[in-house]
């Protein structure tokens, strides 16, 4: 596990995230605050950081943040954040804040 104070990468965002794909691979958690938030990883067109569980009882994961600008189609330090929902263990509002701390990171 990865308390997300040890996220103290310096550079761009790209590399930063490949960085951190090195450092803990696809899957890890995260520790903010009291919560344990199990992560993927992954490189697909841009970089993509979501909630990672084996099994759910919804296809909707909660929350996916996709690193690159759609419009441009260009990994850049441009981000989207979608799929944000309660799970059991965390409110929307909780997950908003950690997604708005890791991105600062």
């Amino acid at each position: 596990m990865t308390d997300i104070k040890e996220f103290l990468f310096e550079g761009d965002l790209q590399s930063n995230l490949k960085e951190c794909y090195k450092k803990y691979g696809g899957n890890f958690a995260i520790k903010y605050k009291s919560h344990i938030i199990p992560c993927f990883l992954r490189k697909e067109t841009f970089w993509e950081l979501g909630y990672y569980k084996e099994t759910r009882t919804t296809e909707l994961l909660p929350f996916l943040i996709v690193f690159g600008d759609f419009v441009k189609s260009k990994a850049n330090e441009n981000c989207w954040i979608n799929f944000v929902h309660k799970t059991d263990e965390l409110s929307g509002t909780e997950i908003m804040l950690f997604i708005i701390v890791y991105r600062t990171k």
